[in-house]
């Protein structure tokens, strides 16, 4: 194991260890030749380390240098470019692709759907087949975007645009297309200078570069008959390049993964960053929905995280992301069996989350008792559709509002005289005023608009 650790809470890098001896016994066990992985809390990469071998006939040690091939992780990037437009005035969301690329026949299958848009594109809505009938995953013979954009004329559309949510290669590759047409510059410039440089990323590209080739490593197939696995060779994946064609190291997607967290984003304004992490589309059963590129997945333990992984020939990635603990992790492997980045990011975050948290519970500082002239407010008050209680809970003021079948605790944060910010029920964000009478006595308050009589 080659690792770059930082300085952190005992806690934390105990947790770190275990997760380091975790992945050990992984690549002990052949689950792939070689393995980076970068774990990211708040600004700071904490740990960055490399397992096993980049390459299994030198027996070049996998290092936090190692480049991978990322697959579509590249599509985040895509997608930040996208956001990074709409924020300058240059698009919106919602504008037709045919629109901005008038000479491609972006396919229109289903009569009295609306024409395919940059947010279907860009959400996986679009109706659009995973990849162009011209195929390729065969061969090393990606064509051209040029192509492909032509034989969108024959390109099934399954699906119409905003149904259903369907992976689509191609619908990224019309993005990518698009947004050339927009900056007037090469796809993969676009994302070098307008995304990964103002990151840092400068060990990374959004193509392979030659000055990359000296630290990428050797990518593998799976190798369910037995060790070692078979080489496969690099592609170069052509029209499709905004959907998978990055190649980057674990520290540099580590400066990607903490951009998602509040305003620190140097691409992105942060309102921005939350608006990517919000679905838009939401599977049946309400356990992982579609973002603006992120994928939004609830974990086993109810959390919400963003995520993405990345597959191509030789290689499967992932970056997993706890935005609310600003936690993340990227794994890269040199393999092709993708559960492995998938379980190794769950895991980490499985035991760093909890200890994040505990760390900063015990870091708040527990407000001051409420003064005692605030009893006055204590007590039931109702309109016409409900009540609403005010009560003293652990030394603070708080409202119980109905909730459903429940009640909620609704905490009060003082906002100038008998007047409260709400920050819950249905009126969350509103004022809660208390109205004294004549001689001071509490017999009426607003919650937002809402009038209630004291009882």
């Amino acid at each position: 194991m080659v690792c770059s650790p930082a300085t952190v809470a005992p806690e934390i890098g105990a947790a770190l260890g275990l997760l380091g001896a975790w992945i050990a016994a992984e690549i002990a066990v052949k689950a792939a030749p070689g393995l980076s992985v970068a774990v990211v809390h708040g600004q700071q990469t904490i740990w960055s380390a490399g397992f096993g071998v980049a390459d299994l006939v030198t027996s070049a040690p996998a290092t936090p240098d190692t480049v991978y091939a990322v697959g579509s992780i590249t599509k985040l990037f895509t997608a930040t470019l996208l956001m990074q437009l709409r924020d300058a005035g240059k698009l919106r969301l919602d504008d037709p692709v045919q629109e901005i690329v008038p000479e491609v026949p972006v396919p229109r299958r289903h009569a009295g759907h609306p024409p395919i848009t940059l947010r279907h594109l860009v959400t996986h809505t679009s109706g659009l087949a995973k990849d162009s009938p011209v195929g390729y995953w065969d061969s090393a013979d990606f064509p051209p975007v040029e192509r492909l954009m032509a034989e969108l004329v024959r390109t099934e559309q399954p699906y119409p645009p905003g149904v259903q949510w369907k992976y689509s290669n191609l619908a990224i590759a019309l993005l990518g297309h698009a947004l050339s047409r927009i900056t007037g510059e090469a796809w993969e410039d676009s994302i070098a200078s307008r995304v990964m440089a103002k990151l840092g990323m400068n060990a990374s590209a959004p193509k392979l570069t030659g000055q990359q080739r000296a630290q990428l490593a050797t990518g593998y197939a799976r190798a369910p008959d037995g060790w070692p696995p078979q080489v496969l060779a690099h592609q170069d994946l052509g029209g499709i390049s905004a959907g998978g064609s990055m190649h980057a190291t674990a520290p540099d997607m580590a400066k990607f993964i903490a951009a998602q967290f509040g305003d620190a984003s140097p691409v992105l304004a942060g309102a921005s960053v939350a608006e990517m992490h919000r679905p838009v589309w939401v599977a049946p059963d309400w356990s992982w929905g579609q973002g603006i590129g992120w994928r939004i997945r609830r974990s086993s333990t109810g959390d919400t995280r963003v995520e993405h992984g990345g597959g191509v020939h030789g290689f499967t990635c992932r970056v997993l992301v706890s935005v609310p603990d600003q936690l993340g992790v990227a794994v890269f492997t040199n393999g092709s069996d993708g559960n492995v980045g998938v379980n190794l990011t769950n895991h980490a975050l499985d035991l760093l989350v909890p200890v994040v948290r505990r760390i900063a519970a015990r870091a708040v500082v527990r407000p001051a008792p409420m003064p005692a002239d605030w009893d006055r407010y204590l007590g039931r008050y109702r309109w016409v559709l409900g009540d609403m209680e005010i009560v003293r809970r652990d030394g603070q003021l708080v409202m119980l509002a109905p909730d459903g079948d429940g009640t909620e605790v609704v905490s009060l944060v003082p906002e100038g005289t008998h007047a409260f910010r709400l920050l819950g029920s249905q009126v969350r964000g509103e004022l809660l005023r208390f109205m004294p009478d004549a001689y001071g006595v509490i017999a009426r308050a607003w919650a937002g608009p809402h009038p209630y009589d004291r009882i």
